[in-house]
């Protein structure tokens, strides 16, 4: 992977629709809870953090935007001692993906709080991620999808990173 500062991959209107494709993985809370368990969880998104922890789920990492495109209650403010990146709509900043690889590496996770939109950081988290990972995300108007990280869905992602564009 290359390393130039202020690099980003976009995501084209084609990889977009794959992944809209495979994002209707919906899940319960209940079912989270039992996952959690024997899982790491990964949250992304503000509504589906503060969900998962309001129902008792332990956290291995969440990716907020302090924003909510619902009008949920809720208390989507700073947390002193988050990690922040910068992440422009439609792409993944290079910042972003490695943070997260850093993150999930060391085994340490945390709270990722982006300045920008924090949507696309589902690719980075499946990508770094092993078979021991829940990602939990909203899917607006519709409820809480999940992705149970699992060979198939994991060489999916790795080929769509591999036809990703870096700019």
């Amino acid at each position: 992977m290359q390393s130039r500062s202020g690099s980003r991959y976009i995501i084209t209107e084609e990889l977009r629709s794959e992944i809209a494709a495979n994002s209707n993985n919906f899940c319960s809370l209940d079912e989270l809870l039992l996952k959690s368990m024997s899982k790491k969880i990964v949250a992304v998104g503000d509504v589906t953090t503060d969900r998962l922890k309001k129902a008792g789920i332990k956290l291995f990492m969440e990716v907020v935007d302090l924003k909510t495109k619902r009008n949920v209650q809720g208390d989507f403010v700073h947390i002193k001692g988050s990690l922040e990146v910068v992440n422009d709509p439609g792409t993944i900043s290079l910042e972003m993906f490695n943070l997260i690889g850093r993150l999930i590496r060391k085994g340490t996770g945390g709270r990722i709080e982006v300045h920008g939109e924090e949507d696309l950081a589902v690719i980075p988290i499946i990508y770094y991620s092993g078979f021991d990972t829940v990602v939990a995300y909203g899917i607006p108007d519709k409820g809480l999808g999940c992705i149970d990280i699992n060979p198939e869905i994991k060489g999916t992602v790795n080929k769509l990173v591999e036809r990703m564009k870096l700019q």
